[in-house]
């Protein structure tokens, strides 16, 4: 199973970020191994450029857009026009409403299976379009990846596993069977 996963802008920064300690949050980290482990591959929007350069910050405006190079982009993602996002995630204000309103359009177009964002209006506005089960935060998507690809071990204290061979005749369960 090869999953195509889209990354917004905020979850793209602090893949790139590290905390006060000089290592990534934990979620971020382990979102980063699994999806390297099991060969997710990880998109971000072309309009995601833009979405950076409105940082005001230059420093790390320039050194978000040199990381931001480095990530594959979604080829060629359809656009919609301002009228039809208004309809589809309602309330598109402004060049960021714009950019994140394309960015879930691109996943109602299937073109990748699920989106990662922290933003919180981002997310209402999946839930207005009814794609707020193919968005994850980045500890729902973390979940979710362990939940597919690295199931937990079940272990049921009154089963006891033993070969077939290894039971007497007698066992109480063979004569159930055999009723």
């Amino acid at each position: 199973m090869s999953l195509k996963i889209l990354i917004d802008t905020n979850i793209f920064i602090q893949l790139e970020e590290p905390d006060n300690t000089g290592h990534l949050k934990t979620d971020f980290a382990e979102f980063s191994q699994l999806a390297k482990k099991h060969g997710i591959s990880i998109f971000c929007h072309p309009l995601s450029e833009e979405d950076l350069k409105h940082d005001e910050n230059k420093e790390r405006r320039q050194k978000s857009l040199l990381n931001y190079s480095a990530y594959p982009k979604l080829e060629n993602p359809p656009l919609a026009d301002t009228s039809e996002l208004e309809k589809l995630f309602k309330g598109v204000g402004n060049s960021n409403d714009l950019i994140d309103c394309q960015i879930l359009y691109a996943l109602k177009c299937n073109c990748v299976e699920f989106l990662i964002s922290q933003d919180e209006k981002v997310r209402s506005r999946a839930k207005y379009a009814g794609l707020n089960n193919r968005l994850f935060s980045i500890k729902e998507a973390v979940v979710y990846l362990r939940s597919l690809f690295e199931p937990t071990t079940l272990k049921l204290p009154n089963i006891e596993e033993i070969f077939v061979y290894a039971m007497k005749d007698n066992e109480p369960i063979l004569k159930s069977i055999s009723q």
